[in-house]
Formats: C-alpha cells, sequence, structure tokens
C-alpha cells in the first residue's frame, strides 16, 4: 500500500474536509467565539455546527461554556489513531474468518480453485509481496539455490513491515548460502532485523507458507526459454503437509549464529565449527567471514590443527577429525 494523501489521512481518522478546517481554525485562534472561528475557517455557521459535533465526538475538542476548546493535538490525534487501528485489527480479524469461510466453500464447490498457478516473474513477486502483506502470525521459509535476496526493494519493505507487526518469520536455507558472502551477510542481517534463520545440507524444497495456511511453491525454473511458474495453494490438506515439512526441515536445520555469539564461545568450539565448515566444502573466504577472522587467521589455525592431528593435507585434517569424534 503506497502512501496516502492528507485528505485519505483525515478520512481514515473520520473527518471530512470542512471538518480539517474547523479544527485548524480551533487550533490556530483558541478562545474565540463559534461565529469568529466559523467566519475564519471560511465556513457557513451551519457547516461549522455539524464539524464542530463531529469534533467533539471524536474527542479532539471540547465544550467549554459557549466556546470550543481544542485539546492538545498530539495526544488526541494519537488516541484517535490508536482507536481506529483496534478497529482495523479487528477487521483483520473477521477476514482472515471470512477467508476460510469463502475458501472451504469455493473449494467444496470446485476442487480446481484450491491452486493457483502464476506465471512470469513480475506475477510471482506481486503474489508474493500480496501474501506477506496479508500474514498476521507466521511466514514460513525454505530457500534454495539459486538464491535471489536483497535484490527486491518492494518485497524487503514488506518482510520487515511484517517483522513490525510481530509476525514470526522463519526460514530454512541451504548450506550453500554460506559459501557466497554477500548473501551471507544478507542472511545474519536478516536475523538482526528478527527473522529466524537456519541452515541444512541438502535442501531441495523451495515454498513459502504463511499463517500455516497458504502456500507458494515454484513448479517451473525461470531459464533463458521460458518464463518461471508457480502455484499458490489455498488453506487444505495439502498446505498442512507441506506445514509439517517446513517443521522436518527446521528441526534438521542448525542455527545461523552472529559473529556476537561466535566471540562468546569457547577455542574448542569454534575449532569444531572450523572442521565442520571444511569438511562442507566451504572456502576460505566465506569461513573467515563466519567465524569473524581474517584469512590469515583462519589459515594459521588450520595448520595448527592439521599439526595436531597429524594430518598433511585438509582432507586427512576431516578424516583425523571425525576419527576423533570432532565432528
Amino acid at each position: 500500500m503506497g502512501d496516502v494523501t492528507r485528505q485519505e489521512m483525515w478520512t481514515l481518522l473520520g473527518l471530512e474536509e470542512v471538518d480539517e478546517l474547523v479544527y485548524r481554525a480551533l487550533l490556530e485562534h483558541p478562545g474565540r467565539m463559534p461565529t469568529d472561528v466559523a467566519a475564519r475557517a471560511e465556513v457557513s455557521f451551519e457547516e461549522f455546527d455539524r464539524s464542530a459535533a463531529t469534533l467533539v465526538g471524536l474527542r479532539l475538542v471540547r465544550r467549554v461554556d459557549d466556546r470550543l476548546e481544542a485539546l492538545e493535538p498530539r495526544a488526541a490525534l494519537t488516541a484517535l489513531a490508536r482507536q481506529r487501528q483496534s478497529v482495523l485489527d479487528q477487521v483483520g480479524d473477521v477476514a482472515q474468518d471470512l477467508g476460510m469461510t469463502f475458501g472451504a466453500a469455493r473449494l467444496k464447490a470446485d476442487p480446481a480453485t484450491l491452486f493457483q498457478v502464476l506465471r512470469g516473474r513480475d506475477e510471482i513477486v506481486q503474489r508474493h509481496i500480496e501474501l506477506v502483506q496479508a500474514a498476521t502470525s507466521s511466514i514460513w521459509v525454505t530457500a534454495t539455490p539459486p538464491f535471489i535476496t536483497g535484490t527486491d526493494e518492494a518485497t524487503d519493505a514488506v518482510v520487515q513491515a511484517a517483522l513490525r507487526r510481530g509476525v514470526r518469520i522463519r526460514v530454512v536455507y541451504d548450506t550453500s548460502a554460506l559459501r557466497d558472502p554477500v548473501i551471507y551477510e544478507y542472511l545474519a542481517e536478516s536475523a538482526g532485523r528478527g527473522e529466524q534463520t537456519r541452515v541444512r545440507p541438502d535442501l531441495r524444497t523451495r515454498l513459502i507458507l504463511v499463517d500455516e495456511g497458504t502456500a507458494m511453491v515454484p513448479v517451473v525454473p525461470e531459464t533463458e526459454r521460458s518464463d518461471p511458474r508457480a502455484v499458490v495453494i489455498a488453506r487444505s490438506s495439502v498446505t498442512q503437509a507441506l506445514c509439517e515439512l517446513f517443521e522436518y526441515h527446521w528441526a534438521q536445520a542448525e542455527p545461523l549464529h552472529e559473529h556476537g555469539d561466535r566471540g562468546q564461545r569457547s577455542d574448542g568450539a569454534v575449532d569444531r565449527e572450523l572442521l565442520v565448515l571444511l569438511a562442507n566444502g566451504l572456502t576460505d573466504q566465506v569461513i573467515a567471514h563466519r567465524l569473524g577472522c581474517s584469512e590469515r587467521t583462519l589459515r594459521r589455525r588450520i595448520a595448527e590443527l592439521s599439526t595436531q592431528l597429524a594430518a598433511t593435507s585438509r582432507f586427512q585434517l576431516g578424516a583425523s577429525a571425525a576419527r576423533r569424534g570432532l565432528l
């Protein structure tokens, strides 16, 4: 949703244009008689009288003897906005219930309505944005190569807005994401914003689940010769199965540790992570980035571990570590 105009803002609060004129006149000319305020607002007395009743009802002004007195606008307007937001939240709850009723009725009448086929990247991105905007409790994602992160400002904006309104976001990435420093940096930033991020090897499933009910799954990848295809699946036994699949991947995945956490770990814990990362085939650049050290420091530590474990190659280092139960 884009930025609203000033008049749209007043309308959302329950005020018409004439009400704004009267309200501003009361703020700018306190203590004046009603006829004087009406004249300064350039409205008829009948319009002034109707607006006065509206403003009093919204608790933006109060009657004092034969005059109107505006209340402190920061407090009064904030209170009114919160009241309206509470109503909008209730509308959202009702919309969720009605949506479930609507979906169940359509599915019963025609099972084919369970699926919505999306064609082309633009259509997929737009539907993705709509799903995130509609989320009220949770967004679950599994991500596999190719990774496209941080490239769409509109998508990032709605994700951050979802986090601000309390939506819980959990994402499982394939460990290949850690091999790219740019992608890894994005994951760390996402975790810092409040996303719960985990990684696991050999992840093959790519999906988005919203409020444990609606799913979006790619079915045809984008190539030079064809546009991508995806399918949106309405709440059903299919999405229930996909939720269980996500929970399986989540349980199998490991948390993405932030740099601050690594700095507080013991040398032994850091060495174990180093060995695991080596075993996963990550590059020195990515491992150093993950451990929060320079590549020179990393290579020196690998050399020290190789000496301790009597290994002459990284392959032997991994094998020796595995035999000693360090992996």
